[in-house]
């Protein structure tokens, strides 16, 4: 919980390479150009002030997640992130403009009950069309808070 004010001061690196970084805190730490080869041991706690404007370079070979808070994090092109394996328990805050294109080889959602269901058009995901975003293996829990048509019955 420790506050820095260091948010002038520090320049990042055009390439930061990742490897075997254990961070907790992501909030000092401003980048643009972020290339990590392989982000599993980077436990991201917190990365309400990280700001990214571009996502393209980062390639992400296993993307663990224990709990995403992203509060600014606003990702306008997800094209080029390809993540073979998303881990994600905590998807409340996520906004993502843009999930149609974002090759997810394994989407594991363990609660879906975070994700404001009702919201997702916020995604630019339907519900009842997932051929949109292309899931080899859509594992989900709880389905339960998935809205229904509200349309006569097909028997």
């Amino acid at each position: 919980m420790t506050q820095h004010s260091t948010q002038h001061g520090n320049k990042a690196p055009s390439s930061l390479r990742v490897t075997l970084v254990g961070l907790l805190e992501l909030r000092l730490l401003r980048v643009q150009n972020l290339r990590v080869q392989d982000l599993r041991v980077l436990r991201v706690q917190d990365l309400r002030v990280l700001r990214v404007q571009d996502l393209r370079v980062l390639r992400v070979l296993d993307l663990r997640v224990q709990y995403l808070r992203v509060l600014d994090l606003w990702v306008l092109d997800l094209r080029i992130l390809r993540v073979l394996d998303l881990w994600v328990l905590d998807l409340r805050i996520l906004r993502v403009l843009d999930l149609r294109v974002l090759k997810v080889l394994y989407l594991r959602v363990l609660d879906l009950r975070v994700l404001k269901v009702l919201d997702l058009r916020v995604l630019d995901l339907r519900v009842l069309d997932l051929r949109v975003l292309k899931v080899l293996y859509l594992r989900v829990l709880d389905f339960r808070v998935l809205p229904r048509p509200q349309g006569p019955e097909v028997q």
